[in-house]
């Protein structure tokens, strides 16, 4: 429905596009429904208001008075001349006199005829309209200090008329003339305090504000106060107070507080529901001057609510509104008239002319119906489907409930989109969320269905309930065929058929249906097929073609009444047109037959494409074959799609002959490299049963041409005869020689690209044949050359100069038929290939081309807005959401990239676990760098448990996949943990280390160095290891000074040097090294070499925590467990050492461990705190190994062992841990 209420209005219940509802039975239609736009528009300051005067207006009395003493020429009396002469109480205004006389008082110097002036040049009262003058003229007034003159300089600020638009000017002015005393201008502070203009957003003080306003006599102040409280924007929704607001200002003559007052009456929001006092309120605002109030009366016209219904008086109204100030919202209500042709002449062109101009002032009605319009084409309105979406997207994206729903029904349905359940629940839960009974219903359904979500009859009867209390008596249906599900809990037969009865009474169809369902089965209620008739009769009447259905058949067999052929197939014809294959399959059968009906093959042929549709293979086949005899392009475009319905089922022959389509380039999108490609596997997997197929392709050829085509391809391709090279290129040459064949000839050039010598000549005729092909329309040649011409090259093969001019040329013409070369055109305008075009165009092509489901265009336009490329926005949050959408098509590149996005910390709420789960999904589809990566967060433990045997696993599958990287990567984890692998492995691994850093490898030197430093799977070497570090220092300054720094830490090379570590560190960690931020941080946090300064240790924590870095995150952790250099904060505390834990930290482990053990910041748990602390400790963790020696001593948690305490304390301080070593000096060891 459409009102001036909130946006959690009742909406009228929307069609549903896809062909069966939850229950089965399709509601009624969106475009049934009417809209769900307010009528309340212009709730922004009163712009086109008079001074606020602290005195009377001149009377007629006075009026004599003046004009007699006029030839004074008295500057204050020609002012109150023009006053008089613009009181609309008094008489009927005269702008140009009064206007005449402000000029005249202006000129003789008096200051406040300079905002009258100002005023009539803004509206042009009395003399032509010039808002620059209007804004010299408040400017002078405002000057001289005339505060009503600076709220209306604020105001031409606001707007940007007359001046540029600048909203820090505006609330200067505002604010200013709110500082010197004008109550009007504190109510526009106000709003803009309420909208953010030039400021924050600051509701309380925009409440404020108005308080202040209203007590000096500003009704609107009440106004905006009431839609303050009405739409919760303090916090809480409080509709009672909203209307008292109303009404105080409506008591006080504010038309808009009549309206908005009549509103809360008509829908009984915050008072109980008085239509008649509504539209009696209505006429008050509207004979107030309040223009919205004609919006809101027509709607109440067209519903019947308080008054008689009436559509003409409603289209009436609407045409007023538009009259007077052009009001959108009656733009897109008359639109919605003239398309049903209710109260008015059905015009089309007229709707779609209304709703244009509705549209261009952002009336969020309009951009819904007229957008869904556009997007299904129905009522005569165009068909264009991008369109459309974007401007249902623009609605949503202002919070618009309907507009929400109606997008989530496209992605649910696959209408105009591709079919996207994940995209569907999210419009769905932000249309419920705002309150919109619709979406509750649909979403409802998908919990009914399990479709996008698990099947849960609970949440989608807490869904349904809540419609059908917010006023959505459709929702009883849905209620009452939850309550007859028998696998329900709460199974229910009489409230079952007390809800359905309800809803049919209301004239639901699928109510009605399903009670025929019922009646028809005899399930919860007797078997009765005369009522199931019935119901069935009357469902179908009110549109449900699952109704249609049920009669066909009952009126075809005398069920429940008499046979009736002709009625029972005029029913199947219309559920046949949606989505039931049965009856589409019956007419076939009917027609084809001739059995109780006249034969109709043309009429056979119509249903046998609708059965191959909707499934039928066999039929499909069938149909496609009568097709493809014809050379019309939408006839045989027809027969390729029926071909590939038929060959997706195993039909062999079809897949042959849609492949033959393709290659020849027959129909309207034909892609030979698809034809091929098909082809060629086809016959790989099926080389026997495919022998027959290609046969008659080539046998059954319609030309000598065509059949050495095929011969060619088959001998080039080996299908179904062994590869001969010098076969395929006689045969390919005699069918290029022959007439003009645009296949033929790019057959040949594309085999002499693959297989003829690389020279110029060559590269001639490839290009000579491939623009012969592209020059007669074939269109994968024109891709062809639009590659070509791009690189200057195609298939490793140097061809032409680089002409970018040109390859636009040939890929504008490929992309009239070729969805790859649409995705093509769309990355080459983003890239800006075009100066002449905004990449912005080439970003919109390629959204297009994602939502109607390519999964490349999707991954593209992720691309560009997360790397802002071509000078896209960078908008990671979207870019997220187009990867995943990728993913959702089947791009594993773009599960990869999804998990990168959350490895690399690109989003806000970056997740290992995520980073895991996306990683995992990639590698299972093979793809070698997921797989890579895969095995590192195994082998560290990131976002999973550490597994070193699987970890080894997914570097073995990774490098078998290709990826050189992971066999350098498996190595250096051989090295890593020596100890885990056999000796072979871990000396192969050296090895090869060593081989890797002859060649130059700075990662090997790193990885060695690492080695020899402690001894891991080599005989320790500290010179060798220091050695290693210095030759990577120069190409690899940031890694390589880390491990320096560490080297002089620890001590590696016999004494610790704490001043050449820090020297080290500072380097490293001023070039982005995480570990040596942290490692630094320490430092300072001790004071070891540098100044204890525990600011700068935070600083350098908080550094690499921003990088994933799992130490700094404990180490920062610990400071606010301790409330070192911060407020002590133990959960705080808890969430770092979680973190460090999932970026597989151990020091994370060992002190979420003690935490445990302590109950600091969480539910005190020993043993589990021990059980961490002990895995922490078995990798050596340094804490970890103090945490458990400190426990062995005191023997509180587990039982003492003194002697192992000692040990573990010994191995902690050679971890540099210092209270290791003060421990083991009390303990004199």
């Amino acid at each position: 429905m459409r009102f001036a209420v909130s946006l959690c209005l009742c909406i009228a219940i929307a069609a549903s596009v896809d062909p069966v509802a939850a229950n089965g039975f399709v509601d009624t239609g969106f475009e049934d429904a009417g809209h769900a736009e307010g009528a309340r528009g212009g709730d922004a300051p009163a712009r086109k208001a008079s001074r606020h005067f602290e005195r009377l207006l001149p009377d007629a009395e006075e009026l004599e008075r003046l004009l007699a003493r006029e030839a004074a020429q008295d500057p204050k009396d020609l002012y109150d001349l023009g006053l008089a002469y613009k009181n609309a109480d008094l008489w009927e205004p005269d702008y140009e006199k009064a206007f005449s006389y402000f000029k005249r008082s202006e000129e003789l110097g008096f200051p406040w005829a300079k905002a009258e002036l100002g005023y009539h040049y803004e509206y042009g009262l009395g003399v032509e309209q010039d808002l620059e003058k209007a804004v010299r003229f408040y400017q002078e007034g405002a000057d001289f200090g005339d505060a009503w003159s600076g709220l209306r300089l604020g105001y031409m600020y606001m707007d940007g008329e007359g001046v540029r638009k600048t909203p820090s000017q505006a609330y200067f002015w505002v604010d200013w003339a709110s500082r010197q005393g004008l109550p009007e201008a504190r109510s526009a502070l106000g709003w803009l305090f309420e909208k953010g203009i030039g400021t924050e957003v600051d509701i309380s003080r925009a409440a404020a504000l108005y308080e202040e306003a209203a007590a000096d006599g500003v009704t609107r102040g009440l106004v905006y106060l009431g839609l303050i409280h009405e739409y919760g924007k303090l916090g809480r929704e409080d509709l009672s107070l909203a209307a008292d607001y109303y009404r105080r200002a409506a008591d006080e003559g504010d038309e808009r507080g009549k309206h908005h007052l009549g509103t809360m009456y008509f829908w009984g929001r915050g008072v109980e529901p008085d239509p008649e006092r509504a539209v009696a309120l209505f006429r008050e605002a509207i004979d107030g001057g309040y223009v919205h109030g004609h919006v809101s009366l027509g709607f109440a016209y067209e519903k019947g609510e308080g008054v008689e219904q009436s559509y003409e008086r409603a289209a009436s109204q609407y045409r007023q509104a538009i009259d007077k100030e052009r009001i959108p919202a009656a733009l897109a209500y008359l639109a919605w008239l003239h398309r049903r042709g209710l109260g008015v002449e059905p015009d089309i062109d007229k709707a779609i002319a209304l709703y244009e101009e509705a549209v261009a002032a952002g009336n969020n009605s309009a951009l819904t119906e007229f957008g869904y319009a556009l997007v299904v084409g129905f009522d005569g309105f165009p068909n264009d489907v991008n369109r459309g979406r974007r401007l249902l997207e623009k609605a949503a994206g202002d919070g618009y409930g309907e507009a929400l729903g109606r997008l989530a029904q496209l992605y649910a349905s696959g209408t105009g989109v591709a079919r996207d359940l994940t995209q569907a629940l999210e419009y769905y839960e932000a249309a419920v969320e705002l309150g919109n009974v619709w979406a509750m219903r649909k979403l409802g359904d998908l919990y009914v269905n399990g479709e996008g979500v698990e099947r849960d009859y609970d949440a989608a009867f807490e869904l349904y309930l809540k419609a059908y209390q917010e006023g959505g008596a459709e929702a009883a249906y849905d209620l009452g065929y939850l309550h007859a599900q028998e696998d329900w809990r709460k199974f229910d037969a009489g409230r079952a058929l007390s809800y359905l009865y309800e809803a049919d009474s209301a004239g639901l169809a699928a109510a009605t249906g399903f009670l025929g369902q019922l009646y028809y089965y005899g399930k919860i209620v007797e078997e009765d097929t005369e009522r199931a008739r019935d119901f069935f009769k009357r469902a179908t009447e009110n549109g449900s073609t699952r109704a249609a259905s049920y009669l066909g058949y009952m009126e075809e067999y005398g069920q429940g009444g008499p046979e009736q052929l002709s009625e029972a197939i005029r029913h199947y014809e219309i559920s046949a047109g949606d989505n039931f294959l049965d009856d589409a399959e019956r007419l076939v059968d009917l027609y084809s037959s001739g059995k109780d009906v006249t034969a109709d093959a043309e009429k056979a042929l119509k249903w046998k494409i609708r059965a191959g549709e909707l499934g039928n293979s066999k039929y499909a086949f069938e149909a496609a074959e009568a097709l493809s005899g014809e050379m019309a392009p939408d006839k045989l475009e027809t027969a390729s799609r029926l071909y590939r319905i038929a060959a997706d089922a195993g039909n062999l022959d079809a897949s042959v002959k849609w492949a033959r389509l393709q290659i020849l380039g027959l129909g309207e999108t034909p892609d030979f490299a698809a034809g091929i490609g098909d082809l060629r596997q086809t016959a790989a997997e099926n080389p026997f049963s495919i022998l027959g197929p290609v046969s008659a392709l080539v046998t059954g050829a319609g030309s000598q041409q065509e059949k050495d085509l095929f011969l060619g391809l088959g001998y080039a391709n080996g299908i179904v005869v062994p590869q001969d090279l010098a076969q395929a290129e006689t045969y390919l040459r005699r069918a290029a020689q022959g007439e003009k064949c645009a296949a033929a000839n790019y057959a040949l050039a594309l085999f002499l690209l693959e297989y003829g010598p690389d020279t110029p000549e060559t590269s001639e005729e490839f290009l000579n044949l491939t623009r012969q092909a592209a020059d007669l329309g074939f269109n994968s040649a024109q891709l062809a050359l639009a590659e070509a011409y791009s690189q200057g090259s195609l298939m490793g093969r140097n061809l032409v100069a680089p002409d970018l001019d040109l390859s636009l040329v040939w890929l504008r013409l490929a992309a009239e038929s070729m969805e790859q070369a649409r995705v093509y055109l769309g990355h080459a305008l983003a890239m800006d290939a075009d100066p002449d075009i905004d990449p912005a165009v080439g970003r919109a092509m390629l959204e297009d081309l994602a939502v109607a489901g390519n999964s490349e265009a999707a991954y593209k336009l992720a691309f560009f807005l997360h790397s802002g490329e071509g000078g896209a926005p960078v908008d990671q949050k979207l870019a997220l959401r187009w990867f995943k959408k990728s993913a959702r098509f089947g791009n594993v590149e773009a599960l990869f990239s999804v998990a990168l996005m959350h490895e690399q910390r690109f989003i806000e709420g970056a997740s290992d676990k995520e980073a895991y789960r996306y990683l995992l999904q990639a590698a299972e589809t093979e793809h070698p760098g997921a797989a890579d990566n895969l095995a590192w967060h195994l082998e560290k433990g990131v976002g999973v448990d550490r597994d070193l045997v699987a970890a080894e696993e997914w570097y073995l599958k990774a490098v078998q996949l290709g990826n050189s990287q992971s066999e350098f990567n498996l190595a250096k984890m051989y090295v890593g943990h020596a100890k885990t692998f056999s000796a072979d492995k871990v000396s192969t691994a050296v090895n090869l280390l060593h081989a890797y850093a002859e060649a130059g490898n700075n990662e090997a030197r790193l990885a060695l160095g690492w080695a020899y430093g402690r001894g891991q799977g080599v005989d320790a070497d500290p010179e060798r290891a220091l050695a290693f570090y210095l030759d990577a220092l120069a190409e690899s300054p940031t890694q390589a000074n880390t491990e320096i720094g560490n080297y002089y830490y620890f001590g590696i090379g016999g004494d610790v040097d704490y001043d050449k570590a820090a020297e080290h560190y500072s380097i490293a960690a001023e070039l982005g090294s995480a570990a040596a931020q942290n490692n630094l941080g320490w430092m300072y946090e001790n004071g070891l070499s540098v100044p204890q300064d525990l600011r700068k240790a935070i600083s350098l924590y908080e550094q690499a925590i921003g990088q994933g870095d799992a130490n700094a995150a404990s180490a920062l952790g610990i400071l606010y467990r301790d409330g070192k250099g911060v407020v002590q904060d133990h959960e705080k505390a808890v969430d770092l050492f979680t973190q460090a834990i999932m970026r597989g930290g151990t020091e994370g482990r060992a002190n979420l461990g003690w935490m445990m053990i302590n109950g600091w910041g969480l539910r005190q748990d020993s043993a589990a705190g021990l059980s961490l602390i002990e895995e922490a400790a078995a990798e050596n963790s340094p804490d970890g190994l103090y945490y458990l020696a400190t426990l062995l001593e005191e023997g509180n948690v587990t039982r003492p062992d003194l002697e192992r305490a000692v040990e573990l304390y010994k191995a902690a301080s050679e971890h540099g841990i210092i209270l290791a070593r003060d421990a083991l000096k009390r303990l004199d060891r």
